[in-house]
């Protein structure tokens, strides 16, 4: 599809995404500019997080930075999505025990909401598998804050 705006383009993809996913099985994620025909397209592709792409698009300093991010996310030889689920699991194997490393918990969880932020900022993974990993994640700060709030008042 072809618009003649980067406006239409968002508006549509606001209004008509899930009728979209339903049909095709793709649901598309954002827009962007195509030079060959002069006009704004959607993609059901998410924006790319190479580094150079990441410059390109943010600056020298801002995409270094989210670079530098994401490759945490990523660690080795990891996509995003699966980098996120690794430190999902990792808090969620902190947390098994009766009594737990509240500090670890913590700062496992503040890594987790600015990696979360950052991906989902910059659109790099497709939304909904992104919203289901958040939704675990958001389920294990909720046991998180039951468990200090127990470990606490047994102190």
């Amino acid at each position: 599809m072809l618009f003649a705006t980067k406006e239409e383009a968002i508006r549509f993809l606001k209004y008509n995404a899930d009728d979209i996913e339903h049909e095709t099985g793709k649901r598309p994620v954002r827009t962007y500019y195509c030079t060959a025909c002069g006009g704004w397209h959607i993609t059901s592709k998410p924006q790319s997080s190479d580094y150079h792409s990441l410059v390109k698009r943010y600056g020298e300093t801002d995409g270094k930075k989210i670079f530098d991010e994401v490759s945490a996310i990523k660690g080795r030889r990891h996509g995003i999505k699966e980098g996120l689920c690794r430190k999902i699991k990792d808090l969620r194997h902190i947390m098994r025990f009766e009594t737990i490393d509240l500090e670890r918990c913590q700062s496992l969880i503040n890594e987790l909401i600015g990696y979360f932020e950052t991906v989902m900022g910059n659109g790099l993974e497709e939304e909904t598998s992104v919203m289901k990993l958040f939704s675990k994640f958001s389920h294990l700060c909720f046991q998180f804050i039951e468990k200090k709030r127990l470990q606490t008042q047994i102190a």
